[in-house]
């Protein structure tokens, strides 16, 4: 198992592949076996040298119960520790909601370190839509339940959409530190937003989001501000499964590389 130090936390990474390095970065809840349950590594493999990561709070990483270790400036110092640890000065980075939140932190505190950005199902730019407060407000109370009952105990009281939820999934809200995810969840809430300088992100970027996901407002807002970003919408509209399909993703990611001639 491997581990890269920052800030005095271990962050967990795995690689699988080969060939350019591309970050994949999970969203919350989960960790990176996510991508592995989803079918990106098995899709991806074969053509990139796939860095795993399980941000900080998430999976093997380790999980502080305090707000302040989930700063924005720290979790992206997470990733970069983790490529220093690998030796390798650029990567492609793709993230799913928490982290594409990340990629837009990444796009504003460390661009040289990534040559391009892939950032699915999130986005925050201008006021919350209606269905992105809903979501918020009904993370809160998951959260708060996680942090109250404990994971197993958690997933029980879901009932139906605990039985419902996916394998991996079901085993990370059981397994999750859940005073450290809210921790995160309490931080998260409070990062300062990034709308003054979405005009000045200046990395090739592909945003992507179901027509009905919560974030997809946000998300081709921020697109239109962003001088080198294109957005795609996909059918569908749950959050964390119709942004996220690797069948309807990936051909427009694989068509986002070649259009900038670097894959």
């Amino acid at each position: 198992m491997s581990f890269a130090m920052h800030d005095g936390i271990r962050i967990h990474y795995e690689v699988e592949g080969s060939g350019a390095p591309l970050v994949l970065l999970h969203g919350a809840l989960v960790g990176l076996e996510m991508w592995r349950e989803l079918g990106y590594t098995a899709a991806l493999r074969d053509e990139r040298r796939l860095i795993l990561i399980d941000a900080r709070g998430h999976g093997q990483s380790d999980a502080p119960h305090e707000d302040a270790h989930y700063a924005p400036e720290l979790m992206v110092g997470d990733v970069m520790s983790v490529l220093d640890a690998l030796e390798i000065p650029a990567s492609d980075f793709l993230g799913a909601s928490m982290g594409a939140a990340i990629g837009f932190e990444i796009a504003r505190r460390a661009p040289g370190r990534f040559s391009t950005l892939v950032l699915l199902g999130y986005g925050r730019c201008g006021p919350p839509a209606a269905a992105e407060q809903q979501f918020n407000a009904s993370g809160r109370r998951l959260y708060e339940m996680g942090a109250a009952l404990g994971g197993e105990a958690m997933v029980a009281a879901l009932g139906p959409a605990g039985a419902a939820l996916s394998p991996v999934t079901r085993a990370a809200f059981a397994a999750n530190d859940w005073a450290a995810q809210l921790a995160f969840y309490n931080a998260f809430g409070n990062w300062p937003g990034f709308e003054e300088d979405l005009p000045h992100m200046a990395l090739p970027c592909l945003l992507i989001a179901a027509e009905s996901d919560a974030f997809y407002a946000g998300a081709a807002r921020c697109a239109a501000l962003m001088p080198r970003a294109t957005f795609v919408t996909l059918p569908g509209g749950v959050h964390s499964q119709d942004s996220y399909r690797p069948e309807l993703v990936l051909p427009h990611v694989r068509a986002f590389w070649k259009g900038l001639g670097t894959r």
